[in-house]
């Protein structure tokens, strides 16, 4: 069976796709693992599992910061585009007016351990093992494990976002480019994401900011990364070499990935399932309506149908 490919418009079950053009999608999604770490000099003192994100100095002039961590891989599909990201945090309880506080990649993996301070977790507590600490990327009781390379976290000299932060009782929230060119880095490079810090105002006492963490009670008041997204570029059906040409290779590769379930096929809401809008999406970049691609009953009608039997075709190895 000869079947002539063309680009842009396909009829499928009553429905004119005109194009596929990149289209934004919007996701929000929580931390993974989320740390709050104090000054000290030995570098026991950790909070992973508290209710609480602290960051700035105290009343009596330690250091706090905390981090977030976003599985940014597991949430978005490979090869988006990322438009633009907020981050939303709660500030549950403030010592001082209004204070800068910043975004700024991290450079290093780290942990979240259990540690769990008592009452209002503003002095920490001991760390547990795996715990990021002001010396430790995991921590490991008796002073062993990967220390920072700098004491108090390593990150970009420069912030992502800086948002400042005022009353508790409110939520505040950071966005920029440079977010956003974040996380598209560690969509591309899994391997680079290691998240933000958050770094309050330390040069002045009584800055600290308490935000609610993502195992705080209160869910609506947990942090939350919203995405906007391209979940498909102007040529989603480009999934084989060579790139930028639309030829049979793409086609063999994105039905290879549709019936072994590969995530490459997952082209089209909803994410995360691959079923027809997957498939009409794909076609949609090669199919121009010709009559050649109506290769199934009724003759005359681009249908479910001829989608099942174009499929099955290039299943085959017919085409």
């Amino acid at each position: 069976m000869n079947l002539t490919i063309h680009a842009a418009v396909l009829v499928s079950t009553g429905v004119v796709i005109t194009s596929v053009p990149a289209h934004a999608d919007e996701i929000t999604i929580a931390p993974s693992r989320d740390v709050t770490f104090n000054e000290d000099t030995f570098g026991d003192s950790g909070n992973g599992s508290g209710e609480y994100l602290f960051a700035g100095r105290n009343a009596v002039g330690s250091r706090k910061r905390s981090i977030l961590f976003f599985d940014i891989a597991s949430a978005l599909p490979a090869g988006a585009t990322v438009e633009s990201v907020t981050l939303t945090l709660h500030c549950s309880r403030t010592s001082s007016g209004l204070r800068s506080v910043g975004l700024y990649a991290a450079l290093a993996d780290w942990g979240e351990g259990a540690s769990n301070p008592p009452n209002n977790e503003g002095s920490g507590g001991p760390a547990a093992e795996n715990d990021a600490t002001w010396i430790y990327r995991f921590f490991v009781p008796g002073g062993q494990g990967p220390t920072w390379n700098t004491p108090g976290g390593d990150f970009l000299p420069a912030a992502s976002a800086v948002t400042s932060v005022g009353s508790e009782g409110q939520f505040y929230s950071w966005s920029s480019a440079q977010m956003a060119a974040d996380v598209q880095g560690w969509l591309d490079d899994a391997s680079s994401n290691f998240g933000w810090f958050v770094v309050g105002t330390e040069t002045q006492t009584r800055t600290s900011k308490r935000f609610d963490s993502r195992t705080n009670p209160d869910q609506s008041f947990r942090p939350s990364l919203t995405i906007v997204y391209s979940a498909t570029g102007p040529c989603p059906a480009d999934v084989a070499e060579p790139f930028g040409v639309l030829d049979l290779a793409d086609v063999q590769a994105f039905i290879a990935a549709f019936v072994s379930g590969d995530p490459l096929a997952d082209i089209a809401d909803p994410f995360g399932v691959l079923d027809l809008a997957d498939v009409q999406a794909f076609i949609a970049a090669f199919v121009s309506g010709d009559p050649l691609a109506d290769i199934a009953d009724p003759a005359g009608v681009l249908d479910l149908a001829d989608v099942q039997a174009f499929i099955a075709s290039f299943t085959a190895g017919c085409p």
